[in-house]
């Protein structure tokens, strides 16, 4: 099952093409209080609730082009991203065959690199665009 978060903040199943509206679920489940802010996201957080009833919905709910909708962050309401640059092999791999990626220098593994953080702030979807912080 592909959840996906679309237009204002509606809740959708990615089947193919089409997206099926299943936000009736968390509309109609208990909601937490709005404050203080919760330190996750409460759609993850329930989730394993939820799939059940999500699983129910889908076929009967309203269908939606995947064309038609803006795809939002998968995540609502982060605690924190964490980034891991270089992360796997393969990318290690493509970063040292390709001097555009690496300027020309060679990139090491995630172990010389370590994690680093990013504002919760950052995390946009496919549909969203990026804006300087100033606009």
């Amino acid at each position: 099952m592909r959840l996906c978060r679309f237009n204002d903040d509606r809740l959708g199943v990615l089947e193919g093409d089409r997206i099926a509206d299943v936000t009736s679920v968390v509309t109609s489940a208990e909601r937490i209080k709005p404050w203080p802010l919760p330190t996750e996201d409460w759609l993850i957080a329930h989730l394993d609730q939820l799939t059940p009833q999500i699983r129910r919905t889908v076929p009967d709910a309203p269908k939606l082009a995947r064309a038609e909708v803006d795809l939002l962050s998968p995540i609502a309401n982060p605690g924190k991203i964490i980034g891991a640059p270089v992360n796997y092999r393969a990318h290690l791999d493509e970063a040292n065959a390709d001097a555009a990626i690496s300027f020309g220098t060679t990139v090491k593994t995630i172990d010389h690199y370590g994690l680093f953080l990013k504002a919760n702030s950052s995390l946009i979807g496919p549909s969203q665009s990026i804006r300087p912080s100033w606009a």
